[in-house]
């Protein structure tokens, strides 16, 4: 896992409601949302995979290819 992730989910990791932009600034950071990134999400929210997938995957500004994401 990323350090950096791991410090940017931390800011956010208390706030009920964070989990679109925490998925926002790791896209920001990262140029998509990767199944690794995906799962680290998940288990540093304390939320499941399929719960972060699914927001992510019902919101058309999130990719999860690189080549999407240029």
């Amino acid at each position: 896992m990323d350090a950096d992730l791991a410090a940017l989910v931390a800011v956010y990791r208390r706030q009920r409601g964070a989990l679109i932009t925490v998925l926002q600034k790791v896209q920001e950071k990262y140029g998509y949302l990767s199944e690794e990134t995906i799962r680290d999400v998940a288990k540093l929210m304390g939320q499941s995979v399929n719960e972060v997938f699914g927001v992510a995957s019902f919101y058309a500004q999130f990719y999860f290819s690189r080549a999407a994401g240029i």
